[in-house]
Parts: C-alpha cells; sequence; structure tokens
C-alpha cells in the first residue's frame, strides 16, 4: 500500500480491457488509520500514446470533502511514474466543482480544446 498523510492506496487488480486496447488498474482508497475502505481510485493505460494514462478516483459520499481524493490522485501520480506515464488525463463535469479543484490541488491545467458535452479534461505532468 502506498500511503499518505490521510489515506493509502491499495492495489487491487489489473484487468485487461481488450474491447478498449487498455489495461484497468484498480486500487481500494483506504482511510488511515484502520484501513477503511473509503473509496476507489484507476488508471487506465494503453488507449493512448505510451506515455499517457487516465486516472479516475471516487471517495464515497460519507467521506467526502476531507482531503482524500486529493491525496489519492497525488499517489495515483506515484503510481504513474513509477509505471513510466508522463502525463495523466483526468475527467470530471464541468459543474464538478470539488472535482476540479482535487485535479488543480493536483497540479492540473484545464485542457480548453477537450471541454464538451458538459464534461472538462484536466492534464497533470509527472
Amino acid at each position: 500500500m502506498k500511503k499518505g498523510k490521510l489515506i493509502g492506496i491499495e492495489f487491487a487488480a489489473i484487468r485487461k480491457m481488450a474491447q478498449h486496447g487498455c489495461d484497468l488498474y484498480e486500487y481500494l482508497i483506504k482511510k488511515l488509520p484502520g484501513n477503511e475502505t473509503v473509496g476507489d481510485a484507476c488508471l487506465r493505460i494503453g488507449d493512448a500514446p505510451p506515455e499517457l494514462g487516465n486516472a479516475g478516483y471516487s471517495v464515497d459520499e460519507a467521506h467526502r470533502g476531507l482531503g482524500y481524493a486529493t491525496e489519492a490522485l497525488a499517489l495515483l501520480c506515484g503510481e504513474a511514474r513509477a509505471l513510466g506515464l508522463a502525463e495523466l488525463s483526468v475527467t470530471c463535469r464541468a459543474k464538478n466543482a470539488a472535482s476540479r479543484r482535487v485535479c488543480e490541488k493536483c497540479g492540473g491545467t484545464l485542457d480548453t480544446e477537450k471541454c464538451r458535452n458538459g464534461l472538462v479534461i484536466y492534464k497533470i505532468k509527472l
């Protein structure tokens, strides 16, 4: 488990997603201390140029607003670097101010060319 101050991310599985031509690395977000699962996260690698990946995270509603998503995304960035990636993208709903703040706190910049259909994409240089 990779640990931060508030949470850790525990590797759960790698799934081959043949229909998308990528691998999905799945993680559980665990609250510290105690290892209570409070959400999940993932890295999707392989459906873009080899140096790029996509990150996702979800924190259970009862645990939102405590900094867990920000720390989970920061830990995912470390995992992505270790896997040889140079950049991550994160997609969220344009109206999801909390998720947009998470991306910005982790160094994400808005990719204005790819924003559409109520979605925004942030790029995070690793």
